[in-house]
């Protein structure tokens, strides 16, 4: 099934192109995919969203609704993708979802690449090194 990636508008700002509050010169625009996925004979269907980062000049001919070619991605990993990033909590315990005991921390990118998935972690995927 064909997936659908659009330019949003920010829920907080409203706004297509969301202004860093660090640096005026940069921004974000927000994407997000709709579609449905089958696995064993059972559908789901699925919504999720991605943040394009760039020069405000560079973002500023992006329109909400705007249809782009590619696809976002989860990438999962055993550290915080950046300062302050909270881990990965199971939706139905609330619980920090874990993997071989350690916290998962989940990101979600847009990449060009129609084809690519999502890098996940999987129990036992990580050995420990003894010294």
């Amino acid at each position: 099934m064909k997936n659908s990636v659009r330019v949003t508008t920010h829920p907080e700002t409203g706004k297509v192109v969301t202004i860093s509050e660090n640096n005026k010169e940069y921004g974000t625009i927000r994407v997000e995919e709709t579609g449905m996925r089958i696995s064993n004979g059972f559908a789901n269907a699925y919504r999720r969203s991605a943040f394009i980062r760039g020069k405000v000049k560079d973002l500023a001919g992006f329109t909400a609704g705007q249809e782009l070619p590619g696809t976002i991605v989860a990438k999962e990993s055993r550290a915080p993708w950046y300062e302050g990033q909270s881990p990965k909590i199971n939706p139905s315990t609330k619980q920090v979802h874990l993997v071989d005991g350690a916290k998962v921390y989940l990101t979600y990118d847009f990449v060009e690449d129609a084809s690519a998935t999502d890098t996940l972690i999987k129990a036992g995927a990580q050995k420990a090194v003894l010294a």
